[in-house]
């Protein structure tokens, strides 16, 4: 209800189809000024899959990015949920050499197996999120496209078996490990968590997360290697639920998302301060954040989000203005372009056909 009340600008994208080495494809939707358009490529009629540790579809499209698009203006990612967990492994795969500029997490899961645990916590928990969402990756995967047709002759992998699951670790059981090549789905859980990989972040990276957020749990959340890395920002909020971070202070008040107003912050000073030395950008633009009953510590800080949104402050310590619009070269170059990558990633796309996880 509180999205569907939450007011928001009208962007008007372009879509543009990259086909990746794999045989898949993304889509790569631009807020771009009127009559300009990406240009076209070739669609292949393959669906193929992808899991919570496949980064590889996200080194493709921000190297081709940086290639063709972006070659030198900042260039931020900003991921979502699984988005999000995938987006901070490929930046901690590829450390120092990370084409990107900086990113923001949100939502993130970071313990696959932690979170495993939660879903199967407790019987609400179990038919509020785990349930319908393996209904929802079989419906994905057998009614909504070809995905089946292309595992019928796999040996390892059981049609019948995989469409009878009610749960997603049954569901990885049957399908995503033995697809890719995990000897259990523990494997592919220790593989696939993202806060591993935070050690060997080299760029800016913010991490937005919720205490109260039922699907990627709070008790997952990697305080000791966010305080370890000088290019990391924690910010945990005390409400927020998965994604929502909506603010108010009555019921006829409209509803705001506060993450979003962060998100714009970050990209705008990581814009204004792209010509500063990378190794201590981070420090220099996280050192304080201004907030009602603010608990902070080194790297890390927890904010109640009673208050009107956080606001960020740059190396000089000068508050950046809220109200302040990034344009629309930093929004199609820095911020729409690499948010929608980890959005693309869900969407893969075939001819009249699509299969997304």
């Amino acid at each position: 209800m509180l999205a569907k009340l939450t007011s928001h600008p009208e962007i008007h994208y372009e879509r543009q189809m990259v086909s990746l080495a794999d045989g898949g494809a993304v889509s790569l939707d631009w807020a771009v000024p009127p009559g300009v358009a990406p240009a076209a490529v070739n669609i292949p009629d393959v669906p193929t899959l992808f899991c919570g540790a496949y980064t590889n579809d996200v080194r493709e499209v921000v190297a081709k990015l940086r290639r063709d698009h972006v070659p030198t203006a900042p260039l931020v990612s900003v991921g979502f949920s699984l988005g999000s967990n995938i987006m901070v492994k490929y930046i901690g795969e590829e450390g120092a050499a990370c084409p990107l500029s900086a990113a923001v997490s949100v939502g993130n899961p970071y313990d696959f197996m932690c979170n495993s645990r939660n879903m199967n916590f407790s019987f609400v928990h179990d038919a509020i999120y785990n349930g319908p969402l393996a209904t929802n990756l079989n419906n994905l995967f057998f009614h909504r496209s070809n995905a089946h047709q292309m595992f019928a002759d796999h040996p390892d992998i059981n049609l019948v078996a995989l469409q009878a699951t009610t749960r997603v670790w049954d569901f990885d059981e049957q399908l995503t490990r033995r697809a890719f090549g995990y000897a259990s789905v523990s494997e592919y859980y220790r593989d696939a968590s993202s806060s591993q990989y935070l050690k060997h972040v080299k760029i800016p990276l913010l991490l937005l997360s919720a205490k109260d957020d039922p699907i990627c749990i709070h008790t997952a959340t990697p305080f000791d290697d966010v305080v370890a890395n000088e290019h990391l920002m924690l910010a945990v909020t005390d409400t927020g639920g998965h994604l929502g971070f909506f603010t108010g202070n009555s019921v006829v008040d409209v509803p705001d998302m506060w993450s979003a107003n962060v998100v714009a912050q970050f990209c705008n000073a990581i814009d204004g301060l792209h010509a500063s030395d990378k190794p201590s950008l981070a420090r220099r633009l996280f050192r304080s954040v201004d907030q009602h009953n603010a608990d902070t510590q080194v790297g890390a800080t927890t904010m109640n989000t009673s208050g009107d949104a956080a606001s960020v402050l740059d190396h000089k310590g000068v508050m950046i203005d809220e109200e302040g619009q990034v344009s629309l070269r930093r929004m199609a170059a820095a911020l729409v372009a690499l948010a929608v990558v980890h959005f693309a990633i869900k969407h893969r796309h075939a001819v009249h056909k699509k299969w997304w996880y």
